[in-house]
């Protein structure tokens, strides 16, 4: 089953005025080997077993959603069985 972003929440930071903490809730748990992708690929993600937290100005939110949406898809694609070298490709910013 592919993992999905089923909902993202948006809350006030406390570090800062200017950014806001989004929680993106998964629909399952991410297997070791998404996890280390996920976590490799969103060095600024805090990537959790069936959550994502992340930071962003409040106008980023959308595009740091489409960037992990796309970093999940990949890292589905990379757990196919039978694969062979998976190449890394740019995330969009």
């Amino acid at each position: 089953m592919a993992v999905r972003v089923v909902a993202v929440r948006i809350e006030p930071s406390w570090e800062s005025r200017h950014r806001v903490r989004c929680v993106a809730r998964l629909t399952r748990p991410l297997t070791p080997g998404e996890h280390k992708r996920m976590a490799a690929a969103l060095f600024d993600f805090d990537v959790e077993n069936d959550r994502i937290v992340y930071f962003c100005r409040p106008e980023e939110a959308e595009t740091r959603e489409r960037r992990l949406e796309a970093a999940l898809e990949h890292a589905r694609v990379a757990e196919r069985p039978g694969r062979g070298r998976v190449y890394a490709f740019p995330l969009p910013r």
